[in-house]
């Protein structure tokens, strides 16, 4: 196929997988993979930037944030053999966090924070996320629930995180089409433009 021609390419991948994939997620993720090689090839054919096809470069570099996970200190495998461990160690509490995040600034240089919570209660993750603040003083952070949290409990969040957490940082994939008004809350969109799916129901949901 003509590596120009990523429509047809989408299309292609789309009859081949959708009639045996879950749902849209799974065939987006799969033709995104595929349309970036198709884009870099564009670039190597016509020696230019990969950013012109694009439409042009918005700017000549972006900061990323470092992605904080709350994980255990090993890694469970299924043949009987024993965990596996690794050299960031557990973080599974506000302290753990931050040595988490030191360690991600040391290594890569990040200079803002992003955790994935939707993991522990809201007052655990809010906690961690001031920790951080204290930590990091002025550095952005902000807080991804991961879907787990509902419109009230989002807002309640953002609320209490008014003065730690960056402006819209706090985001929500709302199911209910709700749009939460509170400060530093967002509305996470999926790929297509639609709300994600409806948050989770955790053991502390409220």
């Amino acid at each position: 196929m003509d590596v120009f021609d990523t429509t047809a390419v989408a299309a292609a991948i789309g009859s081949a997988l959708l009639p045996t994939v879950a749902g849209s997620h799974e065939c987006g993720w799969t033709t995104s993979a595929v349309e970036v090689t198709c884009l870099d090839a564009q670039g190597k054919l016509t020696g230019r930037s990969v950013s012109d096809p694009l439409g042009g470069r918005v700017c000549d570099s972006a900061p990323f944030a470092a992605y904080l996970f709350y994980k255990r200190g090993e890694h469970p495998v299924l043949d009987g053999r024993e965990a596996i461990g690794d050299d960031w160690g557990e973080a599974l509490d506000p302290a753990a966090m931050v040595d988490q995040a030191r360690l991600m600034q040391q290594r890569y240089g990040f200079r803002s924070f992003r955790l994935k919570g939707g993991v522990f209660p809201p007052e655990e993750e809010m906690a961690a996320t001031k920790a951080l603040a204290e930590a990091f003083p002025g550095r952005p952070l902000r807080l991804d629930p991961t879907t787990a949290w509902t419109v009230e409990t989002s807002q309640h969040v953002a609320r209490e995180l008014d003065d730690v957490i960056v402006p819209g940082a706090l985001e929500l994939s709302d199911g209910a089409v709700r749009v939460p008004t509170a400060p530093g809350l967002g509305v996470e969109l999926d790929q297509d433009g639609r709300p994600g799916p409806p948050p989770r129901r955790p053991p502390w949901w409220r």
